[in-house]
């Protein structure tokens, strides 16, 4: 899943990325950003994204309300950050990108001008 646009996040949104390539069983929903649990098993999810030297950007793989990994850019150059979690799941679980920027200090900058540099990518193992 990508999005094609250069865009500032509040703190504490979810990231919903507009470019959907592949979603068996339609788990990822790209009205609200998550990915709801059809299979339970062990999943690889990773995160990655591209800023512009704006803002800093820090974003985590969450899971229900648990972060189970965070990813952050310095905002005064242009950066690519990555991470990933491998993560056991029930029926029913969500796991999502949530912006961990303080809402009261800065957004978070994720350039996606350049398709495919900023993406979210989940599969069962």
């Amino acid at each position: 899943m990508i999005f094609n646009n250069k865009t500032q996040f509040p703190g504490g949104s979810t990231l919903v990325f507009d470019t959907i390539v592949t979603n068996h069983g339609a788990a990822y929903d790209n009205i609200n950003g998550t990915f709801k649990v059809t299979v339970p098993g062990t999943y690889q999810f990773s995160l990655f994204f591209h800023t512009d030297g704006i803002c800093d950007s820090k974003l985590a793989i969450v899971k229900d309300s648990h972060s189970e990994v965070i990813c952050f850019t310095d905002g005064d150059r242009w950066d690519m950050a990555s991470c990933s979690a491998i993560v056991d799941l029930d029926l029913g679980d969500i796991v999502k990108v949530k912006v961990m920027n303080d809402p009261d200090k800065n957004d978070a900058c994720i350039d996606g001008k350049w398709k495919g540099i900023t993406g979210f990518l989940g599969h069962l193992l």
